[in-house]
């Protein structure tokens, strides 16, 4: 029986249409295309965004282990697998573990890595961000909102601050909705500035639920609720890292750089 060739891409889902059409479309289209002999499949890693899409529209998309069954039925015997994750937390650790458990005989695996794997990656992104907001002066303030993991990975937020102040670009600031850099911290940051303006902008593959009701809106806590209640004028961004081409072309690099996961 001779070898037969995959990409899976592995992302963890969005209930919005908009969403998926702008970030996460793109993303397996371009890694796939890269792929040109292997067959391509797709995976969502939240089994309750899956789940509510086919009760609720009659939307299909695989879940990861039903990705990985239809993997194995279709006899694929070299497998790479490229996820849309930004750090290794939480959802690609349970990527690694299921991998590991699932890998067939006579299958060869390869994993790439999240998007801010290496100082590489992270200079890339902060690079990618210069760029995307270099007619913000520094009268004014880009605070970004990362997501963060209760699970490790959070040190890519800390360095992407580090070298931010290394470029000379000390009115950008994350802070994270979970862990170990909370919106107090840009808070401190943005008062110590003063700026004219702040500006707010999600720093995952898709400007999800958190970027609509955690960012940005009506809700007292969200991000700019608060900053407007301290006098601040804010801006929101609603775009997803997926929409970007340098940010879907690093993915694709990470794809072609994946390793062999051993035994």
């Amino acid at each position: 029986m001779g070898s037969k060739a995959g990409i899976l891409v592995a992302s963890f889902g969005t209930s919005s249409e908009e969403m998926r059409q702008r970030a996460i479309d793109p993303l397996e289209r371009e890694i796939a295309a890269a792929f040109p002999g292997c067959v391509a499949y797709t995976a969502w890693e939240s089994t309750r965004i899956v789940e509510k899409l086919r009760e609720e529209r009659g939307e299909v998309h695989m879940t990861l282990d039903e990705a990985l069954a239809r993997i194995a039925e279709d006899g694929i015997t070299d497998l790479v697998v490229q996820p849309t994750f930004l750090i290794r937390g939480a959802e690609m650790q349970e990527l690694e573990a299921k991998l590991a458990a699932w890998k067939p005989v006579h299958t060869t695996v390869r994993l790439g890595a999240p998007l801010l794997a290496s100082a590489a990656d992270r200079s890339a992104l902060v690079g990618m961000l210069a760029e995307e907001f270099a007619t913000l002066g520094p009268e004014d303030m880009l605070v970004i909102m990362g997501h963060g993991s209760y699970y490790g990975g959070n040190e890519v937020y800390f360095h992407m601050n580090e070298e931010f102040k290394a470029r000379g670009l000390d009115h950008f600031f994350i802070a994270t909705l979970k862990d170990e850099l909370p919106f107090s911290a840009a808070i401190e940051a943005v008062e110590a500035r003063q700026p004219k303006q702040v500006h707010l902008v999600p720093l995952m593959m898709v400007a999800g639920r958190h970027a609509t009701v955690d960012m940005e809106g009506a809700n007292p806590q969200s991000w700019e609720s608060q900053l407007k209640a301290r006098g601040y004028a804010v801006r929101c961004y609603r775009r997803g890292l997926g929409e970007l081409p340098a940010v879907r072309e690093l993915l694709v690099q990470h794809a072609q750089e994946a390793l062999i996961i051993e035994e």
